[in-house]
């Protein structure tokens, strides 16, 4: 019974989580808007850092999963102003979310974030073409989808599958 009370987010914890949520779509927003070595970028990409210093590992992810952010060990809906804000900063460069260390730099996450701004502008594909998928510190995490998608043919039978093209003739 312990167990589950400790995985149920307190106020403080969801109260921390949306100073944090909103810490990352200012950060985002001044990267997008100015230089990397202005004030408003340097001190919003060091307030993200310094707050996630404290977060575990295992809540370090900035993801979409299942309708919802999930977001230092907090879950948002996407009926909330500053998630879906953050939502569709993703979406415009194809990931479902982001992954710090506790090593992440913040010439890292600039960097990041130029590639993001850079990606929305000169190319359609997702933003994990083009940033290192071996980076040791930040990782981007690709859109995913589940169920109804497969290459090829749709095989007969298959839950969840459609035929690519619709059957004609005689059934």
């Amino acid at each position: 019974v312990s167990r589950q009370a400790d995985q149920i987010p307190t106020t403080a914890d969801q109260e921390v989580a949306r100073a944090q949520l909103r810490r990352i779509t200012t950060m985002w927003r001044n990267v997008c808007v100015y230089p990397p070595e202005h004030p408003r970028v340097t001190a919003a990409v060091t307030a993200v850092l310094q707050n996630l210093a404290p977060v575990p590992a295992a809540d370090r992810a900035v993801h979409v999963r299942d309708g919802e952010l999930h977001l230092c060990g907090a879950t948002f809906s996407l009926d909330d102003e500053d998630a879906l804000a953050l939502v569709a900063r993703l979406q415009e460069v194809g990931l479902r979310g982001f992954e710090l260390t506790e090593a992440c730099t913040p010439a890292d996450v600039v960097a990041f974030l130029q590639a993001a701004r850079q990606n929305r502008r000169q190319s359609s594909d997702a933003l994990v073409a083009r940033w290192p998928g071996d980076h040791p510190r930040l990782r981007a995490l690709p859109l995913s989808f589940d169920g109804g998608f497969q290459d090829g043919p749709a095989k007969s039978g298959a839950k969840g599958v459609r035929p690519s093209r619709p059957q004609t003739g005689p059934v």
